[in-house]
């Protein structure tokens, strides 16, 4: 153990080496084998055997176990293996990736390139968005938040998604998905639940969307089949005193690309009071199940549908 006028370091046990300038590092302190202390690094800890802090500047970093590497600000590898080259980033088990900015995987085999998410289980990967992903062989590539649990979900586009299950695959803007099959299925069985919103100010027909973003509709997989059952409410925001509300089930295929209502959407008007004329309708356009609104003239309606989709491909 020694000090310096420039700051502290300490090493306790053998083949432990700082490669930096002595007066570029404080409080560094080593405990155990052949650890390594190679940038300009001010409060390092390591504890274990070939442990790599390369840090240039960094401060504040931590390593305990066996061939860590940290070479980012406030990091910290615990385990086996593992790499946390982000700053404010967290690696705990073993053979864990954290390239991306204030990430924690806990695990092994993790890897996370996007920032702010959070890996837990075994073999699961962050490419985009902010991802909070759980089980083992999940992947996330969207640009925007998701949410996965379990084994073998794909998260992409759509976005805002949660996934729970075995092998889902993410289809309906933040939509609730979740999976049914036990072994890979690429997401062939699975429930799906979505909700469209939108506003009608006139008796003029209106699809709405999910989520009320534009062009973003419930997608029918090529050689699937769609069980889908619905509830929909509607209410005027002009005036008090006009709510309605509609239920009922329908079903929808895609073969080879070409989709179909099957038969006739069910559709029954449960309660209605100062919205008279307005309808629904379920259409198959756009290799998707669509959902059109009809308002009333000089009446502004907010409308939201909630839909339950049971899939099946083959």
């Amino acid at each position: 153990m020694a000090g310096y006028s420039y700051g502290y370091k300490a090493s306790f046990g053998s083949g432990n080496t700082f490669s930096n300038d002595l007066a570029d590092a404080d409080s560094a302190s080593v405990f155990g084998d052949a650890n390594t202390v190679s940038g300009a690094t001010n409060g390092a800890f390591i504890c274990g055997t070939g442990n790599i802090i390369q840090a240039n500047g960094a401060q504040g970093i931590t390593t305990i176990g066996k061939n860590n590497t940290v070479d980012r600000y406030t990091a910290i590898a615990i385990g086996s293996g593992n790499t946390a080259s982000g700053n404010r980033s967290t690696a705990i088990g073993r053979s864990n990736v954290n390239e991306g900015t204030s990430t924690f995987s806990i695990g092994n085999d993790n890897e996370m390139s996007s920032n702010g998410g959070i890996l837990i289980g075994s073999d699961n990967t962050a490419t985009g968005g902010v991802p909070i992903v759980l089980g083992s062989g999940n992947t996330s590539t969207s640009t925007t938040n998701q949410f996965g649990l379990l084994h073998g979900c794909t998260m992409s586009n759509p976005s805002y998604i949660t996934q729970l299950g075995a092998w889902t695959i993410a289809r309906w803007y933040g939509g609730l998905h979740l999976g049914m099959q036990v072994s890979n299925g690429a997401g062939t069985d699975q429930v799906m639940w979505g909700g469209c919103r939108g506003t009608t100010t006139d008796n003029t027909e209106t699809e709405i969307f999910l989520a009320g973003i534009t062009n973003e509709r419930m997608d029918v997989l090529t050689d699937s089949t769609i069980g889908f059952k619905y509830t929909i409410t509607a209410r005027r925001t002009d005036v008090d005193g006009g709510s309605a509300y509609w239920q009922g089930h329908g079903l929808i295929r895609n073969d080879g690309g070409t989709e179909a209502i099957v038969g006739s959407v069910t559709k029954t008007k449960v309660a209605s009071e100062g919205i008279t004329t307005a309808d629904i309708a379920f259409t198959a356009a756009n290799d998707a199940l669509t959902l059109k609104v009809t308002g009333e003239a000089a009446k502004t309606i907010n409308w939201h549908a909630v839909i339950e989709a049971n899939q099946v491909v083959g």
